[in-house]
Parts: structure tokens; sequence; C-alpha cells
């Protein structure tokens, strides 16, 4: 939903491990960030949010093996 977006794998609507797998595939090596838009992650402290960013990330990255 547009304007409502949360971080990586917190709602299953993406297949995340298929999705990186083909971006893998194809040899991207380029940037990779979040773009949540929700309440909660807004109400925390920069610090704080840049760490659950950070652990969506790995987890991310985790299912390719990376």
């Amino acid at each position: 939903m547009e304007g409502k977006r949360e971080l990586p794998m917190a709602t299953g609507v993406i297949p995340i491990k298929e999705f990186m797998q083909g971006i893998v595939d194809i040899g991207y090596d380029g940037p990779l960030r979040t773009e949540p838009f929700n309440q909660a992650l807004n109400d925390l402290e920069n610090e704080a949010a840049l760490r659950v960013n950070m652990e969506a990330i790995r987890k991310v990255l985790g299912t390719v093996g990376v």
C-alpha cells in the first residue's frame, strides 16, 4: 500500500528470498536501502531507527547467504 510501507520481511507480501536471488543472479552490486513509511519507525530516535533498519537489511541479505 503506497504511503504505508514496512521494513523488508515484516509482512511477507514480497517473496524476499526469491527476489534477492534474482538480484544476485543478475550480478547486481549496487546499494540496498529500506524505504519504510510508518509511525512506529518514525517515533524511534535516529540511532534506534538505524539499528532496526540495519537488522532488517542483514536479515534480507542472510536469505541469500550474504
